[in-house]
């Protein structure tokens, strides 16, 4: 049983490194009592095998630089705490900033004010007075053209 659950345990996805440490501890201990012997390699694949995604660049970087087969777990506890202490981070920044965005937008948002209203009430009508003016001044010259045109014969 301590076999399968050696096996198959992952890192869950709102578990932090510690608590996942704690479970992959006892199940290892559990294991070791019984007889099985666990080497540090193991352990140490076993628990980046388990990890999530999110975490293969990493899991890249440890293969690459460090030998997984002399790698003390310890060290490898400790790294994958630092890295998630950096992730935490970098989400608590993104979420302060999309929160100081929301903000700005919100603080941005007026009221209508009755005098700008009225302003632009006087505005509108600034606006009808000059188009009303500029038909009737293109209907006399369409009028003049087309009277032209009737006293020459076209």
């Amino acid at each position: 049983m301590f076999t399968q659950d050696f096996e198959s345990i992952r890192l869950l996805p709102n578990e932090s490194i510690d608590e996942f440490l704690n479970r992959f501890k006892s199940i290892a201990n559990n294991l070791q009592s019984f007889g099985k012997v666990i080497t540090g390699f193991k352990m140490n694949n076993k628990v980046l095998r388990s990890l999530p995604m999110k975490y293969n660049n990493i899991i890249n970087l440890i293969e690459i630089y460090k030998d997984i087969n002399t790698l003390p777990f310890q060290e490898l506890i400790g790294i994958l705490k630092n890295v998630e202490i950096k992730m935490n981070l970098q989400k608590k920044r993104e979420q302060d900033d999309a929160t100081q965005m929301k903000q700005k937008s919100i603080a941005l948002k007026g009221t209508k004010d009755e005098s700008s209203s009225e302003e632009s009430t006087y505005e509108n009508d600034d606006h009808a007075y000059v188009i009303k003016k500029a038909n009737k001044m293109m209907r006399k010259k369409f009028n003049k053209r087309r009277n032209f045109q009737r006293s020459n014969g076209r």
